[in-house]
């Protein structure tokens, strides 16, 4: 695919580029700077392998933070690119303050959700006998 890159970059780039149009709906763009040079050491808290085949990551949270949907979202395809299957996710929020995060983010054609749970008042687990 290499071989190609620079050939359709410089097509879809190219002021009123029709393909561009036909792709996004607009003539042009801002094109911004697509190197990333972040080095980042994602680690997940625990990642378990199922009976079943399942992935099974489950993330403790102690605070409320913005981005963690985001960061979820680094680790489900951080292990799906390590181990080649996409995880299921629990996130377990233990923190002392209400808890205010959402458990999914969406773009325009797009929704990545996880489960969250949270251990604040009235919090209770059931466990066999």
């Amino acid at each position: 695919m290499h071989e190609y890159d620079v050939a359709l970059k410089r097509i879809l780039t190219r002021p009123g580029s029709v393909l561009l149009t036909a792709l996004t709906g607009s003539p042009s763009l801002r094109w911004l700077n697509v190197e990333a040079p972040l080095v980042r050491n994602l680690r997940v808290d625990l990642l378990g392998d199922a009976p079943n085949g399942d992935l099974i990551h489950i993330e403790l949270q102690s605070r409320n933070e913005k981005e963690f949907p985001l960061r979820m979202g680094e680790y489900s395809f951080g292990v799906a690119l390590r181990h080649g299957r996409l995880p299921r996710q629990v996130a377990l929020y233990v923190g002392s303050e209400p808890l205010r995060m959402k458990n999914e983010i969406a773009g325009p054609s797009w929704v990545f959700r996880f489960h969250l749970v949270d251990t604040g008042p009235g919090w209770r687990i059931s466990v066999g006998q």
